[in-house]
C-alpha cells in the first residue's frame, strides 16, 4: 500500500532525503565501473545484450579517482561497482577487498557495493567485514528457487541465501556494525506475489530490506502503483547528482 497521496508528499520526502538538492560542483554519488561484466543473465538486465568490452578498471585510474574524491568530497557515496559483479574481483590483485580498504584508508566515509552474492563465500564475507565496507546491497528479487531461476538466470538461490545468512552471522559473531546488509527486491509481475514473504523472512534474519517498486520506464511498462502523471514529474536525481567513470582495461 502506498502511503504517499500526491505530488507534494513525494516531493517533500525527496527533499528530506536530499535527492532534490543541488550537488554543487562535485557529484554526491560516484559509481565506479571497476568490473564491466557479470556472472548472471538477469531477466531485467541488459548485460546479455551489451557489446562493450569486458574488463577491469586499472589500478592507477582507480587510485586517481579515489584520491580526487578524498580531496573534494570524502562524504560522497562511492559505489565500487556499477553494472558488474564485484566478487569477480575477489581473487585479482588488487582484489575488491584491497580496493575497499584503500578507499577507507584515504578517508572516504561511504563506500558501498552491490552484488548478486552468488560468489560471496564465507572467506569473502570475512574480508568484507575486515575491509571496512560501509554497506552492501544484494539483489535477490525472489523468495523461492522457482521465481529466482526465472529472474536471476544462472544463479543458485540456495547458495545465495546461505551466503547472505553467513555474512549476517559473521557480523554478529564479530560484533561488527558494518557493513550494513541490504537485501533488495525489484518488484515485477513475476515476483510480486512473494514480496510479503521476502520482507518477513529477511527482517527476521536481521537484514535491511529494500523494495524497489514497479516503474513504468517512460510508459513502456504498466505500473499502476505510480501516483504521478507525466506532467507532475521532475527530473531524476540520479542524472543530476551522480557520475559514472566507465574506463576499463582488457581482462
Amino acid at each position: 500500500m502506498n502511503d504517499q497521496t500526491g505530488p507534494e508528499d513525494i516531493r517533500n520526502k525527496q527533499h528530506r532525503q536530499g535527492r532534490l538538492a543541488d550537488s554543487g560542483d562535485f557529484p554526491k554519488v560516484i559509481l565506479l565501473d571497476t568490473v564491466s561484466f557479470c556472472n548472471l543473465r538477469c531477466s531485467m538486465c541488459f548485460h546479455k545484450d551489451m557489446k562493450r568490452q569486458r574488463g577491469f578498471m586499472s589500478e592507477a585510474l582507480y587510485a586517481k579517482i579515489i584520491a580526487e574524491v578524498a580531496q573534494r568530497n570524502p562524504r560522497a557515496r562511492v559505489w565500487l561497482v556499477f553494472f558488474g559483479e564485484p566478487f569477480l574481483l575477489k581473487n585479482r590483485k588488487p582484489s575488491i577487498f584491497d580496493m575497499i580498504s584503500h578507499a577507507k584508508q584515504q578517508g572516504l566515509e561511504d563506500v558501498v557495493l552491490n552484488s548478486n552474492a552468488n560468489l560471496m563465500d564465507e572467506a569473502a564475507s570475512r574480508s568484507l567485514i575486515q575491509s571496512g565496507l560501509d554497506a552492501i546491497y544484494i539483489g535477490l528479487d525472489a523468495f523461492s528457487p522457482e521465481v529466482y531461476a526465472k529472474i536471476r538466470i544462472g544463479g543458485d538461490y540456495a547458495r545465495t541465501v546461505a551466503n547472505v545468512r553467513a555474512l549476517l552471522r559473521l557480523k554478529a559473531e564479530c560484533g561488527a556494525q558494518k557493513p550494513a546488509v541490504y537485501v533488495q527486491f525489484v518488484e515485477m509481475d513475476a515476483n510480486a506475489h512473494e514480496k510479503e514473504a521476502f520482507v518477513e523472512f529477511w527482517q527476521r534474519e536481521g537484514a535491511n530490506v529494500k523494495i524497489r517498486p514497479k516503474v513504468s520506464w517512460a510508459g513502456m511498462v504498466e505500473a499502476p502503483n505510480l501516483v504521478l502523471g507525466n506532467e507532475a514529474r521532475w527530473p531524476c536525481y540520479w542524472a543530476m547528482q551522480e557520475v559514472v567513470p566507465l574506463v576499463v582495461e582488457s581482462p
